[in-house]
């Protein structure tokens, strides 16, 4: 799938629920996704943001890239194992081999259902492997209660993921 053009621009007022962000060290950023689907691009969020590439986990269009000088987002991948993701949260990059590490916080719900996963303790969250040579998404954990952040090392030894329940 590839979103329009106006998918990227500039954080308008009304727009709410930065879903997750992405920056690009070289090209700057950063770039994130709200609420309604759209991707775009705030210099003043900088302080929010863990550098990744631009790479963006969108809790409604799944694993998007954004090309170096932005405009339109490509969809990379919207499910796992035959499980489509339904709220994906967040992404790093393994700076040494490219790959990108990103969660699905449920299989179940979606974020405008984030009350119901809390209220139900889902437990269904997932955290995925995107390997952009071969395309393939594998999940390397099931079982998480709304992963909702990850981060690499830098020596890529070592997975963080935080669940907020």
């Amino acid at each position: 799938m590839l979103l329009s053009a106006a998918s990227l621009e500039r954080l308008p007022r009304q727009g709410r629920g930065a879903v997750s962000f992405g920056f690009d060290v070289a090209l700057g950023g950063p770039y994130t996704s709200i609420n309604d689907g759209r991707i775009i691009k705030d210099p003043k969020l900088v302080s929010l943001i863990m550098a990744t590439l631009h790479q963006i986990a969108d809790a409604a269009f799944g694993l998007v890239v954004i090309g170096p000088n932005g405009g339109a987002a490509t969809q990379l991948a919207t499910s796992a194992g035959g499980v489509p993701f339904h709220f994906a949260a967040a992404v790093d990059v393994d700076q040494l081999t490219g790959n990108v590490y990103f969660t699905d916080a449920s299989t179940v719900y979606n974020l405008s259902q984030l009350h119901q996963l809390i209220r139900t303790r889902d437990a269904t969250g997932r955290l995925l492997k995107y390997d952009p040579k071969t395309k393939n998404v594998t999940v390397l954990l099931r079982g998480l209660g709304g992963a909702s952040r990850v981060a690499i090392s830098r020596d890529g030894s070592f997975i963080l993921v935080s669940e907020f329940m």
